[in-house]
């Protein structure tokens, strides 16, 4: 299992921008996987109405985010992607799906690495409180992002 997380605090700063990067980086490094292993994504987030506004959004773009508001999986790029909110995560994801977790508390970021079973790609993207997930980063060996 390989795991990488993106900062939105960048030398000391988070801005906006600096968040929607993080997103962005996230995002793309979820589908440069999920395309290498011919799998699907899995975007776990903890609240599904800010997916529509605000930061994911800007990020994302609206037709994006339209499309990952709704329930159902979709084709974006040749890869399936679907989204579970960190309260619903499933207790088992299989090894051809990466899972991009974005802006998760630490013990939902716990949670989804034991469904993961030490066979799934996972990438975070975070952002304030800064180094929320510090301890799952380093005993997962993520790299930054």
């Amino acid at each position: 299992m390989q795991c990488f997380i993106a900062h939105s605090v960048i030398n000391g700063i988070d801005s906006t921008d600096n968040q929607k990067l993080a997103v962005q980086k996230g995002l793309a490094k979820a589908f440069q996987l999920a395309q290498s292993k011919k799998g699907s994504i899995l975007v776990v987030v903890p609240n599904i109405q800010n997916i529509r506004h605000g930061v994911l959004s800007d990020a994302l773009g609206d037709d994006f985010a339209a499309l990952l508001a709704k329930p159902d999986t979709f084709s974006f790029q040749g890869v399936n992607v679907s989204r579970v909110p960190s309260n619903k995560v499933p207790t088992y994801i299989s090894e051809n799906t990466v899972v991009w977790m974005v802006h998760l508390q630490l013990v939902a970021a716990e949670a989804v690495t034991k469904a993961c079973f030490g066979s799934t790609n996972i990438v975070a993207t975070e952002w304030l409180p800064f180094d929320e997930l510090n301890r799952w980063r380093t005993s997962n060996k993520a790299m930054v992002i």
